[in-house]
């Protein structure tokens, strides 16, 4: 249902929060997954349409991160720890202007540990720092979604 609805669900707000961080608590491992990743984006977004959420969306992204050494490095033990998560994560954070992580986002690149196809310090860097949307989405409609489904899947030639 994710992949039909992207970031839609976010319309639903707080109530949806507990279902996409048991989404993304679920996920298989250190294995990339789209679910996982959708969810972090529309925690992201619901975040972002419902301020009184932010914190509790924000903690639990970082959370999901490695915790900075007290040297204040990171370094994983071999390459297999590698969560492919947490890029995604890392973007949502940057979405979010949370600069509390600034400091161990920034570790995990030094350490090679976001995939810098997926973003790169650069880009989190610039996301970090760039103005919020002041756009305002319309409301979520369930019947223009299915439309455009509908459309989607109809054979050309009926």
């Amino acid at each position: 249902m994710i992949e039909w609805f992207e970031e839609e669900p976010a319309h639903f707000g707080p109530a949806a929060i507990p279902v996409f961080q048991a989404v993304v608590d679920a996920a298989p491992g250190l294995e990339w997954d789209f679910g996982a990743a959708m969810s972090v984006s529309i925690l992201s977004a619901i975040a972002m349409r419902f301020p009184q959420t932010r914190q509790e969306i924000v903690s639990f992204l970082r959370s999901h991160l490695p915790p900075l050494h007290m040297n204040g490095n990171l370094t994983p033990d071999n390459d297999d720890e590698i969560d492919e998560l947490w890029a995604s994560i890392v973007d949502a954070l940057a979405e979010l202007r949370d600069f509390d992580s600034k400091q161990q986002v920034l570790a995990m690149f030094d350490a090679d540990l976001i995939d810098p196809t997926e973003i790169d310090r650069e880009s989190y860097l610039d996301a970090l720092t760039e103005p919020p949307s002041s756009e305002k989405k319309p409301p979520f409609d369930i019947f223009a979604m299915y439309a455009r489904v509908a459309k989607f899947n109809t054979p050309k030639d009926v």
